[in-house]
């Protein structure tokens, strides 16, 4: 076990946080399209990765710092965050499906700020258009026609890779190895899950962007004709 691992841990946490936190504060009602369907419980699905991923984190990195501490508080911590069994701290570790998963969520991560930085006061969380919108199709907007998305979907895929890897708290404290093994299925299927609950939301958008853009987003939409990973989808 090497506290090494922390940083890379914060590293994991800060990202999720970045991808899962509105750059921008909320626009007038009147500048949104009315939410339909899971957009009316959008506004709070950002917390749920956010705390699933701290929580992860704050334990594992707990655990690896209070083993290396020898006081009887650090002691009973750990045999309080290892189940009573505190050699298992001795696995926590980087692993290189660990390390696969730290970059792919800061690739996904950077991504996604990046459209942040490239649409300004224009990003929102809430499907809008602010007043003097401008079409944007440069930056990763050049690429694929709804970047943040996926740039959401590599950071959440990084970070499952990342805490079900072996030498995870997930893995050696609570002995969930039978998640390891199926981590691969774990991650494509929630990239499918994610993709799939996002086909409406982009449908929607695109539909708004089309009608206030015309004939200049559809010049864009035939420049770029994917949505999410370009040759793909």
């Amino acid at each position: 076990m090497s506290l090494l691992k922390v940083p890379f841990l914060v590293s994991v946490m800060g990202c999720m946080h970045a991808t899962m936190t509105p750059p921008t504060h909320t626009p007038p009602k009147s500048e949104q399209l009315p939410p339909t369907g899971l957009e009316l419980v959008a506004p709070w699905f950002p917390y749920i990765p956010k705390a699933i991923v701290l929580g992860l984190s704050i334990c594992e990195i707990t655990t690896i710092v209070a083993s290396k501490l020898p006081s009887d508080a650090a002691i009973r911590i750990t045999d309080l965050l290892t189940l009573s069994t505190p050699t298992t701290a001795l696995n926590l570790g980087i692993t290189p499906i660990f390390l696969c998963g730290w970059a792919l969520n800061l690739t996904g991560t950077l991504f996604r700020v990046a459209c942040y930085r490239t649409l300004g006061r224009q990003f929102t969380f809430e499907l809008s258009i602010r007043e003097n919108h401008k079409l944007v199709t440069t930056g990763p907007y050049a690429l694929v026609r709804h970047p943040s998305y996926t740039g959401a979907i590599l950071s959440g895929m990084g970070a499952i890779l990342a805490h079900l890897s072996r030498g995870s708290w997930v893995m050696e404290c609570l002995n969930l190895h039978g998640l390891g093994v199926r981590r691969r299925w774990i991650c494509v299927g929630a990239a499918s899950i994610a993709a799939l609950a996002l086909v409406p939301r982009m449908n929607k958008e695109d539909r708004m962007l089309k009608k206030h853009f015309g004939k200049d987003w559809e010049n864009w939409k035939g420049a770029v004709p994917y949505r999410l990973f370009p040759g793909v989808y």
